[in-house]
């Protein structure tokens, strides 16, 4: 515009100058035009040019600036270019890492769900090992308290006589021999399958048996075909009964102390008050053993049968030191808890050395065996009465017969306690009711020690 402008007053101006040269012969005769406004319109023209070239100016400036805001513009344009670059960079990088971050959280959740399951599965475990170790500690208490009680029963340095149960009041061991079915047959028609069944509350009888000896000697001893058809038998005859015990010693007249030792710590293992040695071609007369088993305190060194021998009549009723000790006939006799636990348990050493002041009679052994108790703790108790049954001569306490009918067991009669033999002293009340007199073992010098023999090469 501003050019147009220019272009048009220069062109008026041109116009203007050419009609001035004009001269009076024109055709037209007229003033020139340039002539006749130049005085008016100079002024206006220079105002006009003035004003011109300041809009010139003006427009000028106004085009520089445009010009330089265009060239800011630009700059600004290609800075705002690189910002919306470096911005759109910026959102891709964080829309990498939203989605990296989607991920991770993907993950993050993926693990959280895995560690919660593993958790559970911890806890389950641990559960279960808490189950487990329960389980594990019962089985150890019930493991520790059988353990113990089984300790408490066969370690020598127990001498607890409250070991005996209240509901077993009497172990009957009825000691036999391998080939003695016959005689087992007729004890169990007599008492044996009684006992058994009930009829005696808090009684048990069984027959112990040990095993025939080898014949010949030397390792790898094999039993001949006769023995093992005797074992065969015995097996089945166990099996039909079950009132047959087995141990591990050759029968042998010469073994029956350790036949005898057996059967006192076998009772005092399964926790009896009493305990009756009894042959097995005897029975015992069950209302005089029962009373005086319930009458008689069970915890005290007592020791009770048919036949008291007080004084050796033989040299063979004497020991391997000569010495002698008063001891019940060997056929049965009666043992409280309190004395067999204190020969099987207690003095278990000393009951095994008998060999060097017993001898192969076991009835013999059992005397001496209460003598050495009474010596060493507790006096021991002696007992032997009268039944007023008539069944025995006054002064014996009648503990068994031979071979007597099912009807006698039940004798009425009331046993009565006479004192038999001299007392050195007076030994602790031990019964109940119907006390009887107490007799003490008679006290023997101590047992010397057998003669030093030579060293055999």
């Amino acid at each position: 515009a501003f050019t147009f402008i220019v272009a048009q007053v220069l062109y008026t101006l041109a116009t203007d100058k050419s009609d001035g040269q004009s001269g009076p012969g024109s055709s037209s005769g007229s003033v020139p035009l340039g002539a006749s406004l130049r005085p008016c319109a100079e002024a206006e023209l220079k105002a006009e040019v003035q004003d011109l070239k300041q809009q010139l100016a003006a427009n000028s400036n106004k085009v520089h600036s445009d010009a330089a805001t265009q060239k800011n513009s630009e700059g600004d344009s290609t800075k705002l270019a690189e910002v919306s670059q470096q911005l759109a960079d910026s959102k891709s990088q964080v829309d990498s890492l939203k989605a990296k971050l989607t991920e991770k959280k993907e993950a993050t959740n993926a693990a959280e769900e895995k560690i919660a399951k593993l958790t559970s599965e911890v806890a389950e475990e641990r559960e279960r090992a808490s189950q487990a170790n329960k389980a594990i500690e019962d089985l150890k208490a019930a493991s520790t308290e059988a353990l113990t009680k089984a300790l408490e029963r066969q370690s020598s340095a127990v001498a607890a006589p409250e070991g005996a149960a209240k509901d077993r009041l009497l172990y009957m061991a009825i000691l036999s021999g391998p080939r003695n079915k016959d005689r087992r047959q007729q004890c169990r028609r007599s008492y044996v399958d009684s006992i058994r069944k009930g009829i005696w509350k808090g009684v048990t009888a069984e027959f112990i048996i040990g095993h025939l000896p080898y014949e010949g000697s030397g390792q790898g001893t094999l039993p001949t075909g006769q023995m093992m058809k005797l074992e065969k038998e015995i097996l089945e005859e166990r099996k039909e009964h079950g009132d047959i015990a087995r141990i591990v010693l050759p029968e042998r007249y010469e073994n029956l102390p350790d036949k005898t030792y057996y059967i006192l710590r076998r009772a005092v293992q399964q926790g009896w008050q009493w305990v009756l040695k009894i042959d097995d071609d005897q029975m015992p007369v069950m209302r005089g053993v029962l009373s005086f088993c319930k009458c008689s305190n069970w915890r005290l060194n007592i020791y009770a049968g048919s036949y008291l021998w007080d004084r050796a009549a033989y040299n063979s009723q004497k020991g391997a030191d000569g010495q002698f000790a008063a001891y019940f006939s060997g056929p049965g006799y009666l043992v409280s808890y309190g004395l067999a636990e204190s020969v099987a348990i207690a003095h278990e050493s000393q009951t095994a050395e008998f060999l060097t002041y017993g001898s192969s009679s076991e009835d013999v052994d059992m005397g001496r065996w209460a003598q050495n108790v009474g010596r060493q703790g507790p006096a021991v108790g002696v007992f032997v009465g009268p039944c007023t049954q008539g069944h025995t001569e006054k002064g014996k306490l009648r503990l068994l017969d031979t071979q007597v009918s099912l009807s006698e067991l039940q004798c009425p009669g009331v046993l009565k306690m006479y004192r038999t033999i001299q007392e050195p002293g007076k030994l602790q009340q031990a019964t109940t009711s119907r006390p009887p007199a107490l007799e003490l073992l008679p006290t023997l010098p101590p047992v010397a020690p057998p003669p030093q023999q030579p060293a055999t090469p």
